[in-house]
This record gives structure tokens, C-alpha cells and sequence, in this order.
């Protein structure tokens, strides 16, 4: 039995092992504890022999709903404990019950053979504040066509279950998955519950085969993806008055007018594994001097690592690059084992230039199921490479991709995704073609960006440049756009904060002139990604204060452009992030 608190995310397949037997009732319990935004829930799978009831009609506070899995079913009610029981109709494979709180119930298996089901009970955050509610839902999977999933246009098909609760504290719907079909990772604004009746899924790089549960608080990203040869159904429940990854609360400011202060939670960390680079690239902040002072120079160890996972369950991915190369750190290989048993994905998509990295780290990136590595190469010849990154050898760089893919094969998988990353300037604008022809030989995606600095290094030919991305340079995107091309990154601040290498909290990955806490290894994560200052600098960016000089903020072009065009962050741009 899984016994925790404050789980966001939770799979478990069927059938656990039993915890006991009594009168033909096996019963068995995979989780209770804490979920999501829910101070209690209990849930347990369990066998009917034929004719067997688990027990008297009874009655509790929690909410619940009893899925059927296998063989057939019937709901007893009544009013009273001594009452007259009523028997609903027979239920089969992928039917439902809810009951609301204090409803008396129980069931029997009236079928010729083993009946399964598989309960989920869940306590509010205040039950006491909602008065008795002992309806019941009855879904009977039977009653749908069941031509309703054949869709020649897409593969995803969803049936949604009207009357669940009239109050709008649950909703649901019955979903199918054709072979191949499925969703991108995203994120809901509610906790959910999937329950996995046929086929086999892939979800967060986890393959689940039916019969299966998931459990998704709000605001983790999931996916899913039909991985088998047949269609894939599942129902799902949708949590939507619960909403703890974001809260608001009224607060007055010096002036004494009301703001809303922004709670935030995010499963996603950025930190920096290494701010050690062996390259001198003449525009980069490192190269030139200008993170010394705040970022310094440092490897992130693993038992620091270890420790924040540890302390922290609901992260559930970590980008590693910044300012540094990722590869110099010799700790990484474990830090990627770490991560991938306890199920935190990895990335590297902040960039890396590849130019020193064993082969044991190569592997790791493949066997441990790093998401993506996007690597800086602005060049197909030696010649045009070494003109940005200096110190660099495009042969060592262009092998050590080939073994990734090696690896790839190897394992016979698809992860890492491989980015190659080609800003364009003056002396490399020339061979764009020949860079997307290049990526597609070392099978990478290809990702042409503009200079970061339009002033040094300019591109010449303008106009291919601008046929190609749309706009020449920076400054010509921000006059057209009114905003910074690298506006995204202040969404950090909420879905995924920057730590640097040594703990200090720096809220963003552009961030080199101020911390916001002294070392998050040590400290509270939550309370430090809010604290007065990080609550400040969101303030801040969403235009609802005036700029304060002790904030890192009003030292960043970013924040520069959004004064200058009044194009401040706006809350639906912050959920349209959280759910993509």
C-alpha cells in the first residue's frame, strides 16, 4: 500500500497484491494519502465471487465513484441503514457509479463469473463546508452505440458523460485512443483521474497496460499516447473546483490599493548543472564577463540534486543548461540516473555545444530518457563554426552526435530529441541551407535563430534572412511585434523557476544581476519561489507595479521592452503556458 501526502502525480496497474479475504471479497489497497489538492483520498480494487457483497449498505463523508473492470455488477441503495435496498441495473465492463456523501450503498456481484472494480474515495479540502449530498450517478457503458468511437478524421474520440454532478464538483467523459493517436504533453487547470479499461498507453514516458489508474494533479503537464495495436479506452474524471496550483489572495501594497498575490507551484525546475564553459564565444554573457559577479563559476552535485528531488515530489522535470556547458560536470551521468527513477524528466534544452562528453554521458542522455538536447552549431565548415564558437572542433562535435544516435539505436529509442541551433550572422548566413541539410543527415531538427546581440556580428543580406525567420535581427522584430524575442522566458518565474548551480534562486534562465533567495538546497523550495521578492518581480512584469531597484528585473531588456510597449504579462498568456 502506497501511504503518502501532497502526491501529484500517481500511476498504478491492476491488480496489486491482496491485503486480505473475507466472505468472497478480496480487496486490495494501492494508495491512500494525499493527492493533488485532496487532504484524503482511499482507493482499492476488489473481487466479488458470485453472489458476494463486500458488505452491509453503509454510509461515509467522502465522494466516490466505483468503476467496474470485469464481470458484472449491481448497485444496492436505501435511504436508511435498516431501510428498504433497491437494486440498480446490471453493470458491465467501463460502467460507473458516483455517490455523493452520506449515501448509503453497497453492491453484489450478480454475474456468472469474478467481478473486479475499482473504488476511488476523495475528502474535500473542508467536507464539513458542503452539506450531505447523497445523490448517486449511474453510467452504464452499455447503453452508448458503440459505433460513437469510429472517426476517420482523427484518433481520439471523446464521449462526454452529461449528469455526473449537477453540482459541477465532478465531470467526465469516456475516451478512446486509435493505434498511434494521442496528446501532447499539456496541463489542466483540475485534478483528474484516468482509468485505463483496454489497449496500452504511454504517459510521461511510462508505459501503462490496461487495466490501470492514473492520478494528475492540476498544472502537471501529462500526455498519452496509444503505444499498442488496438484501440485504447479510458474514462476520466475532472476535479474542476479544486485548483491549488494557483491561488489568490487579496493583499494591500504600500499605497493601499488592492493586488492579487499569485501562489505558484510549478512542476518544473531549471537549474544549472554547470556554468563552466570551455569555449569563448565573443557574445556570450559568460564569455564576456558579465555573469561572474552573480552566477560565478560551478558544477551542481549530485547530492545537492538528490536533496532537492528529494525534498520536493511534485517536480516532475528539470532543465539543466544555462549559461554553462551541461557536459563538464562530471556528476551529470548520475544526476540523469537519479532523475529518471524517481521519475523526473530531463532536458537540455537551454543548449550545449557538445565538445567534451564521454561516452558514458552520451549513453546516459539515451538510457535515462533525456527529452531533448538542442546543440549550439552555427556552422557546417570548421572555418565558419570557430568564428562564434571559438575554442570549439565541429568534428568532435558532429561525432559525438552520431553516438547519441548510436546509442539511440542501441536502446531503441527515440530520446533524446536532438535540436541543432544555428544563429545567424554576417559570416554563417550562407550556409543556412546547407544547415538544414546537414541536421537532416545527423537526423536533428533544425532551429535557426536570430542574433542575440544585432549590433556585433550583423547578418549582411537582410532580406534572406528576413525570407527565411520573418525578421532580419532582434531590433526588427521588436518593432514589428512590440515585444522582446525573448519575452517567453519571464513565464519562468511561475512554471519554472531558474536555481543556480550553488541554491541561489534566480527566477529566471536570463537572470545574472540579483538572486531572490540564498540557496533553495537548504531552505523551503515553495516558500522561497515565493517569497515577497519573487511575488514582487511577477508583480512586476504583469504591470500591476512600479519598478523597484533592488529587483533583477529593471536591469533586463525584456522588462525594458514590456515598459516601453506597455505590454505586460497577462494572466490568460500565463494559463495558455500552463496548459500547453
Amino acid at each position: 500500500m502506497n501511504t503518502t501526502r501532497g502526491l501529484d502525480f500517481w500511476i498504478r496497474s491492476f491488480p496489486p497484491p491482496p491485503d486480505y479475504v473475507r466472505n468472497g471479497w478480496t480487496i486490495s489497497y494501492p494508495f491512500r494519502g494525499a493527492l493533488g489538492n485532496f487532504p484524503h483520498v482511499a482507493s482499492h480494487i476488489s473481487q466479488l465471487t458470485r453472489g458476494a457483497s463486500p458488505h452491509p449498505p453503509h454510509q461515509h463523508s467522502e465522494e466516490e465513484v466505483i468503476v467496474v473492470l470485469s464481470g458484472e455488477i449491481a448497485i444496492l441503495t436505501a435511504d436508511t441503514p435498516d431501510g428498504v435496498i433497491t437494486e440498480s441495473q446490471r453493470l458491465g465492463p467501463g460502467s460507473f457509479v458516483y455517490h455523493g456523501s452520506r449515501r448509503w450503498h453497497t453492491l453484489r456481484n450478480t454475474g456468472a463469473d469474478l467481478a473486479s472494480y475499482f473504488v476511488f474515495r476523495w475528502g474535500t479540502p473542508s467536507q464539513t463546508a458542503h452539506s450531505p449530498d447523497p445523490r448517486s450517478f449511474i453510467f452504464d457503458r452499455r447503453s452508448l452505440d458503440s459505433r460513437w468511437r469510429v472517426d476517420p478524421q482523427g484518433t481520439l474520440q471523446i464521449h462526454p458523460i452529461e449528469g455526473v454532478h449537477p453540482g459541477g464538483r465532478l465531470s467526465s467523459h469516456l475516451s478512446v485512443l486509435e493505434p498511434g493517436g494521442g496528446y501532447a504533453p499539456h496541463r489542466d487547470s483540475h485534478d483528474m483521474l484516468i482509468v485505463l479499461q483496454s489497449g496500452a498507453v504511454e504517459t510521461l514516458d511510462r508505459r501503462i497496460v490496461s487495466p490501470a489508474v492514473v492520478f494528475c494533479a492540476a498544472n502537471v503537464p501529462h500526455g498519452l499516447r496509444n503505444i499498442g495495436g488496438t484501440p485504447a479506452g479510458y474514462l476520466v474524471f475532472e476535479f474542476p473546483q479544486f485548483n491549488g496550483a494557483q491561488r489568490h489572495e487579496s493583499k494591500r501594497n504600500s499605497g493601499e490599493e488592492e493586488y492579487e498575490t499569485m501562489t505558484v507551484n510549478p512542476t518544473t525546475l531549471r537549474i544549472e548543472a554547470c556554468s563552466h564553459c570551455q569555449l569563448k564565444c565573443p557574445l556570450c554573457p559568460r564569455a564576456r564577463g558579465e555573469t561572474a559577479a552573480m552566477v560565478g563559476s560551478g558544477y551542481l552535485k549530485f547530492e545537492n540534486f538528490k536533496q532537492l528531488i528529494d525534498r520536493n515530489p511534485q517536480i516532475r522535470s528539470v532543465e539543466l543548461a544555462n549559461f554553462g556547458e551541461v557536459f563538464l560536470n562530471k556528476d551529470l551521468p548520475k544526476i540523469l540516473e537519479y532523475a529518471h527513477a524517481r521519475n523526473v524528466s530531463t532536458a537540455i534544452d537551454e543548449g550545449a555545444n557538445l565538445n567534451d562528453a564521454s561516452d558514458q554521458v552520451l549513453g546516459a542522455l539515451v538510457k535515462y530518457q533525456t527529452t531533448v538536447v538542442r546543440c549550439a552549431i552555427d556552422g557546417v565548415t570548421q572555418a565558419t563554426y570557430s568564428m562564434y564558437r571559438a575554442g570549439g572542433d565541429l568534428k568532435t562535435v558532429l561525432r559525438n552526435i552520431q553516438k547519441i544516435n548510436s546509442y539511440k539505436e542501441r536502446y531503441q529509442s527515440d530520446k533524446p530529441r536532438l535540436l541543432f541551433q544555428f544563429i545567424i550572422f554576417g559570416h554563417n548566413e550562407h550556409e543556412m541551407e546547407r544547415a538544414i541539410l546537414l541536421s537532416k543527415m545527423l537526423k536533428m531538427e533544425i532551429t535557426l535563430k536570430l542574433n542575440f546581440y544585432p549590433g556585433a556580428m550583423p547578418v549582411v543580406n537582410r532580406e534572406r534572412v528576413r525570407r527565411r525567420l520573418g525578421y532580419a535581427d532582434r531590433h526588427e522584430y521588436l518593432a514589428k511585434e512590440h515585444k522582446h524575442y525573448k519575452r517567453n522566458q519571464c513565464y519562468e518565474l511561475w512554471h519554472s523557476p531558474q536555481i543556480n548551480w550553488d541554491g541561489r534562486l534566480l527566477g529566471c534562465s536570463r537572470n545574472m544581476w540579483g538572486v531572490f533567495a540564498d540557496n533553495v538546497f537548504q531552505d523551503n523550495l515553495t516558500d522561497a519561489i515565493n517569497n515577497e521578492r519573487m511575488q514582487y518581480a511577477r508583480k512586476m512584469l504583469m504591470g500591476r507595479v512600479p519598478a523597484r531597484e533592488d529587483m533583477p528585473c529593471v536591469r533586463c531588456g525584456v522588462y525594458k521592452s514590456m515598459a516601453q510597449y506597455d505590454n505586460w504579462i497577462a494572466e490568460p498568456e500565463l494559463a495558455a503556458v500552463a496548459n500547453s
